[in-house]
């Protein structure tokens, strides 16, 4: 042993070192967290929102189909970035799928109408060829009153529009025409009173036409009266139906109104495709048959939608130049 060493620390001095020392670790702390924790803020956020967003989007997928992810959202190649790629390219698929399906089911629905037309066809244009006979040798004679050929003569329009009808449905068959009068327009609006009346419907209906249009007035009838009748169906009891018939710069347009309640956008879609019908009872074929023959007559067709107000529009190009038959 060779002695004894002995420290004697001043309190103050050791307090005073501890407490810098504290004070510096604790600064320096606050720097590094000030510097990290934007950092880190921007990385999770970065990170939480496009992981959040395909979350939400892959939800919806039992319900609808969901929406493409932006590409600026994340637009990095890590594992993440390829998650995203990878989400997107399923929605394209699905997207593919469902308009493959749509237009597998449209054309089984358009072949199962051309199926049940050509079935049919023969069965409604004999009898029809029958009765216009028949008519037309009634007409013929001498000792027939006013109001009997009046009575006649819409009959006779019917039974065309009726085989019109059914020529129009059928791809292969040339459609006769007869040009549009003003009687037509007529015979149309007394087809649709009775039903109109029952229902104690408000109609209001206004034709102004010249006195013949070059557009067959077989199809134009029926179109007219389908949305005529569709309107007073949507309409309801003790509700209003409008329509206007008039010309517009060389065409024919026809809109018809009603206060029934709005169709749903999703309704909308599939709207004029056959065996397609929201209402009870309905087989889906009216909307269908009056598109086919506004496209035939090189026309077009639109829906509007509001708050108690449904409008079908349709335009129809005249041919000025046409020979009435």
């Amino acid at each position: 042993r060779l002695g004894t060493l002995v420290l004697v620390y001043s309190h103050s001095a050791l307090n005073a070192m501890f407490i810098d020392n504290a004070l510096g670790g604790v600064l320096l702390g606050l720097l590094v967290l000030m510097v990290l924790l934007p950092i880190n803020w921007y990385w999770g956020h970065h990170m939480a929102t496009p992981l959040a967003r395909i979350a939400q989007r892959m939800d919806e997928i039992l319900d609808h189909l969901p929406e493409h992810l932006e590409p600026e959202l994340y637009n990095y190649r890590d594992e993440l970035g390829q998650l995203f790629k990878a989400y997107n390219r399923m929605v394209k698929a699905l997207r593919e799928k469902a308009l493959l399906e749509q237009g597998i089911l449209s054309a089984e629905r358009l072949a199962a109408v051309g199926r049940l037309t050509a079935s049919i066809a023969h069965e409604i244009n004999s009898p029809l060829a029958g009765m216009l006979t028949a008519l037309d040798t009634l007409k013929q004679r001498g000792n027939l009153d006013q109001r009997t050929l009046h009575t006649l003569g819409l009959v006779e329009r019917g039974l065309l529009q009726v085989s019109d009808t059914v020529a129009a449905l059928l791809v292969e068959a040339r459609q006769q025409k007869r040009s549009l009068s003003q009687q037509d327009l007529e015979d149309v609006k007394t087809l649709i009173q009775p039903a109109a009346s029952k229902c104690n419907i408000q109609m209001d209906i206004d034709f102004d036409i010249p006195t013949s249009l070059a557009i067959a007035a077989g199809s134009l009838r029926q179109v007219l009266i389908n949305l005529l009748n569709n309107a007073v169906q949507a309409a309801g009891n003790g509700g209003w139906v409008c329509c206007r018939v008039s010309v517009v710069d060389n065409e024919l347009q026809i809109e018809v109104a009603n206060n029934g309640d709005p169709i749903p956008v999703e309704q909308l879609q599939n709207l004029f495709e056959p065996f397609v019908s929201y209402r009870e009872g309905g087989l889906g074929l009216g909307l269908w048959v009056t598109y086919q023959l506004v496209s035939q007559m090189a026309g077009r067709i639109e829906v509007c939608c509001e708050e108690q107000n449904i409008r079908f529009t349709v335009c129809i190009p005249i041919d000025e130049e046409a020979e009435a038959i």
